[in-house]
């Protein structure tokens, strides 16, 4: 398992702690065409994705480092946040959300700029029916 899952299940884990209902889209369940604003969205995969983050209340996003950025799948599956924009919650808007990066040597430019998001929700609970995100700023080893 990637350094990047074991983070998230571990922030997953105090959301489930919480009293959340978590759904985990990982790894292969990312991989899905490169999002195209003019194509529609058939494919079992990513109709899932889209439909995972219609329901979500908030979003844990894990990523791993890659050349100072989070990586091209995390990315690319971000892009369908796209498909919500006519959702009475559009985009992200009323969710909380968790951004979580691992990296190492130079490539911990990452975890610096997503820190400083993730410190803005640091013990913050966001909650809305059974889904619930809670962001804490902690570490388990």
């Amino acid at each position: 398992m990637a350094a990047s899952e074991r983070a998230l299940r571990i922030a997953a884990q105090e959301c489930l702690d919480a009293g959340a209902t978590v759904e985990f889209l990982t790894g292969r369940d990312l991989i899905v065409p490169i999002y195209d604003t003019e194509a529609p969205v058939p494919e079992p995969a990513t109709r899932a994705l889209v439909d995972a983050m219609r329901r979500a209340d908030g979003l844990l996003l894990a990523s791993p480092g890659y050349h100072g950025a989070v990586s091209g799948l995390v990315k690319n599956a971000l892009d369908y946040a796209e498909e919500l924009r006519r959702d009475d919650r559009p985009y992200l808007e009323g969710r909380a959300v968790g951004l979580i990066a691992v990296a190492h040597g130079w490539q911990t430019a990452v975890s610096h700029e997503a820190g400083d998001g993730v410190r803005q929700y640091r013990n913050r609970q966001a909650c809305g029916g059974n889904r619930c995100g809670y962001l804490r700023g902690a570490s388990r080893e």
